[in-house]
């Protein structure tokens, strides 16, 4: 497991994502998360390709309308609202940043399903034991102080018989010193407690009870998101005049954020930071 050499707790997260609202609705849109691509040749939108992997992360959660599903660490609703639209579920939405909540609601609510927006933390969540038939989790375990107590959390919420469905950043499973190095920096600097290996987060989850259904690594398939959002913040800073403002009138302290970029290319290029897909069912 890669730690921060700094100590992180949610409220750091919080102020974390508060603080760079612009950035990341700027630079990311509604899905503030990774894109999907079938092969080399796919050539959706990072848009198309991020919805593509929220296809791909419940394919196989067996939904149907009127389930109850947590989303946890939801970042602006987009994935609540789309899940909500197309299954008819009942959603509750989590995340820890007020500024993410208040967007969220101001959005248009779904023709179908119901989504409660909720500025809560996962591991202290007040969903009742057994009330959930689904959960899904899109990066948002690297965020989280307490990873054991992540998959206790979903053991718990889950009805017996229940599916999770997480999208996970994670290390390679032998990285050398400057590797360890440069993963401890993208932790300091994204506000990640730490991230483990594909294999420490599925010995988590059977700790807890918790079966793994699936356990696959897709970097392959979604490490372009991080060139085209590069691209995206390059362009922006010649272009658009709220990415200079933002730049410019931030302490460094915030600003340090924007060299976090580099970093992640670097990490994914040289294939210490690794990208999976893990769906868990709680045992009937």
């Amino acid at each position: 497991m890669i730690t921060s050499k700094i100590s992180l707790t949610a409220l750091d997260v919080a102020h974390h994502y508060d603080e760079l609202d612009d950035f990341y609705r700027l630079a990311w849109g509604d899905h503030v998360h990774h894109g999907l691509w079938d092969n080399e040749n796919d050539t959706r939108s990072v848009e198309d390709a991020t919805l593509h992997l929220l296809q791909r992360l419940t394919s196989t959660l067996h939904l149907k309308s009127g389930d109850h599903l947590a989303d946890i660490g939801c970042g602006y609703g987009a994935s609540s609202r789309w899940l909500a639209q197309t299954h008819g579920l009942n959603i509750t939405a989590l995340t820890i940043s007020e500024k993410q909540t208040a967007q969220a609601r101001l959005e248009p609510p779904p023709s179908s399903g119901h989504i409660d927006y909720r500025v809560e933390d996962w591991l202290q969540n007040s969903l009742p034991d057994n009330s959930l038939h689904a959960a899904i989790a899109i990066e948002s375990l690297a965020h989280m102080e307490d990873k054991a107590l992540f998959f206790q959390q979903i053991h718990r919420t889950l009805k017996p018989g229940a599916h999770a469905a997480l999208a996970v950043w994670t290390t390679a499973d032998d990285l050398t010193r400057l590797e360890s190095h440069l993963l401890q920096k993208v932790c300091e600097e994204g506000r990640l407690p730490g991230m483990g290996t594909l294999q420490e987060y599925q010995q988590l989850a059977a700790s807890t009870g918790l079966l793994v259904t699936e356990a696959v690594d897709i970097t392959p398939q979604v490490e372009r998101t991080w060139w085209i959002i590069t691209r995206r913040v390059l362009t922006g800073l010649f272009t658009n005049p709220h990415y200079l403002r933002f730049i410019l009138n931030r302490a460094f302290r915030k600003r340090i954020f924007v060299l976090t970029l580099p970093r992640l290319l670097l990490a994914y290029r040289t294939g210490a930071m690794r990208y999976a897909i893990i769906t868990l069912q709680k045992p009937h």
